[in-house]
């Protein structure tokens, strides 16, 4: 007979004192399901002794070849099929075929008959009359330790007894092989400290209350579906169980699973003793009708979660739901520190106190009803479905995506957090709960990026007054901060109130750090007289740790000055401790005294270096920092464009189209360059004209839109003039570059902001031209005329040309223009000294730009020093705001 799969056996039998040895090998392929582990077993490490025990009568199956019918008379030792009060055994190297509708120990009444399986016993006819192991009336002591085959949709019935049988027993070594479509059905008690072998679809049930399953064993490639009886975990082994009916005990192992499913109005599982899970536990959908009980545990006992512990499955649901009466008898959960419990679908109407010290997530689709008795937290709770609970108690971290309903008391200890999400539309919160709650511990915020809240929203935390109030606020946004407002305007209620957080940038009046000019002078004295510096040198600049900057700043605001160069030549900034990059701050020419200001991220031990190509002085002055929590994130520097002939930039786009023609617009793709992300609001770069084939101005605006009535650049016939701009992204992730001469062009990139409310880049508007034909983007500060030496112009700067009046610090281009004579400029906030720094430096007659970043002043103005008489212009491009 054609065998269905490759299995075969291999075992010693011992008569007396001779051993017959067969050959061949049991292989078995476990494919796993939850928590099952693939196993292999080897029946031949079992030893049954077919032989006479006691009085009975032994008959043994021996067919005259390898395998044989079991209803064959002439294939039995004793030349009659199997009958009560025998002891059968099917030896090692025999198989014995049975056919469907045989009961295969027989029908005599009130005897026992005890079957031991050495060899392989095989049923495999397919759909049709069941094969019985024992009947009802005769008491069957069945010791598997070969193998069992239930193939081709064959169904092996392991009937119940009323004689006091003891329980089936699959031995250690022993498989049972249930193949796709095939069933195992048990009614009464089975121990198994063998394999269960269900891959590919084979099932395995237990059918009554007299079914009963323990062991030490391995179930694999499925689970037993407990449709009726109970099912003993503990004692190590791999196996799961698909609860329908039926009651579990004992302890699931870390390598067991239970799955629980409802299968009518009123089925579901019974724990009268509790259950301790170290492995898996879920609620599984309902294979038909309504879950209305699915979990019952008695007053007194306890599910107690030490591994995973899952409702649903994660995804929109429909149709029945899980439980209306879960824990109907008022035992507790306990999800334990290990625990992790997970509900993606309504886990409702429960019916005991629940207490949390691990992980407990309600996931979107899920809800947590847990309305009629006490919730207890000392671990992580996540409500992200919807939750509804008698009482709260808080002393660990309660995360409420969603709002939360409390019917009566919530008490947050001292140790307690709790996790709120705010955003323009809402801010999460615990409603429902009654005037004896009590609030300590943390309220942290979470707030929604994309839509924050409006400065100065308040919003209610409760729903209702409670005593006491937060520690501390804190909030996981790097630009919005929240404080507590007790008592709050309605009804006494804890509200939180939504400020810009401190951090996107932080202006401070300037200081300078570097001066090596002799008698140069610097905040502290450091830095200072160091002489001129030769060709190709580098000087390091502390700055962590000088003029208030932090040590965990991770960028700063920088005025640099070369004066007094020897020759021609450029200097670049950049973070001490990496390679100085293909790019520049600076270009100078003989004798010439040039500034520009950059962002520059810092280096090694919060250092920055500056690289001279020729001989020169240097100056470096400090007007403010960046932390990690800034949406500016720092870049080395990286050049964009050259349309020099053989320019060169960082990936070869860009490079060596020639000069740009009078009036054109040239477009620089930003994004997706030198890690410059595709979300980047606006970028720092360094533009410069070099070569300019007459005088003129250059206009940096964001693509996409008209160029606007500033500048970023002024430079006369053949010079070669730098400046910082922070420029606004525009269409298709670039920055436009207007100019009003035929020139080449330069852009290095230096970093770049992420969207955020704390900082906002502007199209460019001009807020101060002293010219006489001056004009401004609202008429304000026009045409005032020269600014004399030694004086200082207030620039109003909030409140015009889309800064708002919470505004703490404002991106100017600044520019001096018809000097008359050599000096400086010096820009402040409004209401403090003018401070030992520069900004711009310039000669007669000179027209200089800079781009400065200016802390905001007194009034929301930024003021303007000038050592000597020239006409001013300011044009803003961006602005950051600070705690209100």
């Amino acid at each position: 007979m054609a065998m269905t799969e490759s299995i075969a056996s291999t075992t010693r039998r011992r008569r007396g004192t001779s051993w017959r040895k067969r050959s061949g090998s049991i292989a078995i392929i476990a494919a796993t399901v939850g928590a099952l582990v693939a196993t292999s077993a080897s029946p031949a490490s079992a030893v049954i002794y077919c032989g006479t025990e006691g009085t009975a009568t032994q008959n043994v199956f021996q067919p005259a070849g390898a395998e044989g019918s079991w209803t064959t008379a002439t294939n039995w030792s004793s030349l009659h099929l199997p009958a009560g009060g025998e002891t059968l055994c099917v030896p090692g190297g025999t198989v014995a075929l049975v056919p469907n509708g045989t009961t295969m120990t027989g029908n005599a009444g009130g005897m026992v008959t005890t079957l031991k399986i050495e060899g392989t016993v095989r049923i495999q006819d397919g759909p049709g009359p069941t094969v019985r192991i024992n009947n009802v009336f005769g008491g069957t002591n069945l010791i598997n330790g070969g193998v069992i085959q239930v193939l081709n949709g064959s169904t092996l019935d392991m009937e119940a007894d009323q004689n006091g049988a003891p329980a089936y027993q699959n031995i250690a070594g022993g498989l049972i092989q249930v193949s796709a479509g095939s069933t195992l059905s048990l009614l009464r008690p089975l121990v198994n400290n063998g394999t269960i072998n269900l891959t590919g679809g084979g099932k395995f049930t237990l059918n009554s209350g007299n079914s009963a399953f323990s062991g030490t064993g391995t179930v694999v490639g499925g689970k037993v579906r407990l449709n009726a009886g109970t099912v003993t975990f503990g004692g190590g082994g791999a196996f799961g169980v698909l609860g329908v009916s039926g009651d579990v005990k004992g302890t699931v192992g870390a390598n067991q699973s239970l799955d629980m499913a409802c299968d009518g109005a009123s089925s579901g599982i019974n724990m009268p003793q509790g259950l301790v899970n170290n492995g898996s536990v879920a609620f599984i959908p309902s294979l038909s009708g309504n879950c209305s009980e699915v979990f019952t545990i008695p007053t007194g006992t306890s599910f107690t979660n030490n591994g995973s512990f899952t409702v649903g499955v994660p995804g929109p649901h429909t149709g029945v739901h899980f439980g209306s009466n879960v824990f109907s008898s008022g035992g507790t959960i306990v999800n334990g520190p290990t625990g992790t419990f997970t509900i993606n679908d309504y886990f409702q109407d429960l019916q005991s106190t629940t207490t949390n010290h691990g992980t407990m997530t309600v996931t979107a689709d899920g809800f947590f009803d847990n309305n009629h008795t006490p919730f207890i937290n000392t671990g992580t709770f996540t409500n992200g479905g919807g939750c509804d609970v008698g009482s709260l108690t808080n002393s660990g971290t309660v995360v409420l995506q969603k709002s939360c309903n409390v019917r009566t008391v919530a008490t947050l200890t001292s140790t307690s957090t709790l996790r709120v999400h705010s955003s323009a539309a809402e801010l999460t919160k615990i409603s429902g709960m009654n005037a004896a709650s009590t609030i300590a511990g943390t309220v942290d915020v979470v707030t929604n990026v994309g839509s924050p809240p409006a400065l100065g929203t308040t919003r209610d935390v409760f729903s209702a007054p409670a005593s006491g109030q937060f520690a501390s606020v804190t909030s996981q946004s790097p630009t919005i901060a929240y404080t507590a407002v007790y008592p709050a305007n309605s009804g006494g209620r804890a509200q939180l109130k939504a400020a810009v957080n401190y951090g996107p940038i932080t202006a401070i009046v300037p200081a300078r750090l570097l001066d090596t000019r002799i008698g140069g002078s610097t905040i502290d004295d450091q830095g200072e007289g160091a002489g001129i510096q030769a060709p190709n040198a580098t000087v390091e600049v502390q700055v962590v740790g000088r003029a208030n900057v932090p040590a965990d700043a991770t960028a700063v605001v920088l005025n640099v000055t070369v004066t007094q160069a020897q020759a021609a030549g450029f200097a670049t900034v950049y973070p001490c401790g990496s390679s100085r990059p293909d790019a520049s701050n600076l270009n100078f020419g003989p004798g010439s005294t040039v500034a520009n200001g950059v962002i520059a991220k810092l280096g090694a031990n919060g250092k920055i270096c500056l690289y001279v190509s020729s001989g020169t002085h240097l100056l470096a002055d400090v007007a403010g920092f960046l932390s990690a929590t800034s949406p500016y994130v720092a870049l080395e520097p990286a050049r964009l464009l050259d349309t020099r002939p053989g320019g060169s930039t960082v990936d070869d786009q860009g490079e060596g189209a020639g000069l740009v023609t009078a009036g054109s617009v040239t477009e620089i793709q930003v994004t997706g360059r030198a890690n410059v992300p595709a979300n980047a609001a606006a970028v720092a770069l360094n533009v410069t004209a070099a070569g300019a084939q007459a005088a003129g101005f250059a206009t940096v605006f964001p693509c996409g839109t008209t160029p606007p009535d500033a500048s970023n650049l002024n430079f006369p016939t053949g010079a070669t003039v730098p400046n910082n701009v922070i420029a606004k992204v525009g269409a298709g992730g670039k920055v436009c570059v207007y100019v009003s001469s035929p020139t080449y062009l330069l852009a290095d990139v230096s970093g770049y902001f992420t969207p955020g409310a704390a900082f906002q880049a502007l199209v460019p508007a001009r807020l101060l031209d002293s010219r006489p034909t001056g004009a401004t983007v609202d008429g304000v500060g026009k045409a005032g005329g020269l600014a004399v030496a030694d004086s200082v112009t207030e620039v109003k700067v909030t409140d015009r040309g889309g800064v708002p009046a919470n505004a703490s610090a404002v991106v100017l281009n600044v520019t001096v223009d018809g000097a008359q004579g050599s000096g400086f400029v010096t820009v402040f906030p409004c209401g403090t000294d003018v401070p030992t720094a520069s900004s711009i430096n310039f000669v007669s007659a000179a027209t200089v730009p800079n781009g400065v970043i200016a802390k905001v002043g007194a009034g929301g103005k930024v003021c303007v020093y000038v050592s000597a008489g020239t006409q001013l212009l300011t044009d803003v491009a961006g602005y950051f705001v600070a705690p209100v």
